[in-house]
């Protein structure tokens, strides 16, 4: 039985935060038959390198026996992402972030 198993991009989300979903279809495909789907979704926050994200996300596939991430898919993803998280977004993320640690931190004795 020859098993085969491909990766593609299957949608992309825009957070109100500026975090893009990146959601990957994995196919298992026997014998020229498709058997199933399986999905694989990344998050990408704005204080985050795509690179690195997308580079984790083909390994992790990789580990599972699909494909790395198209490098057309990446692409398209990639440029999708820097065209959302600006300068702006950027700043309000790290700025929410900051906000979000400083009420977590323990109050002065």
């Amino acid at each position: 039985m020859a098993i085969e198993r491909k990766t593609r991009l299957h949608s992309i989300e825009i957070a109100d935060d500026g975090t893009v979903f990146v959601k990957m279809k994995q196919d298992t495909i026997a014998d020229g038959e498709f058997m199933k789907s399986e999905w694989h979704r990344a998050p990408i926050q704005p204080d985050a390198d795509p690179d690195v994200v997308i580079a984790a996300v083909s390994a992790n596939l990789a580990r599972e026996g699909f494909d790395a991430v198209p490098t057309a898919d990446a692409t398209i993803a990639k440029t999708l992402i820097a065209s959302v998280q600006t300068a702006a977004v950027k700043a309000a993320y790290a700025a929410k972030k900051a906000a979000a640690e400083a009420a977590l931190a323990p109050a002065p004795n």
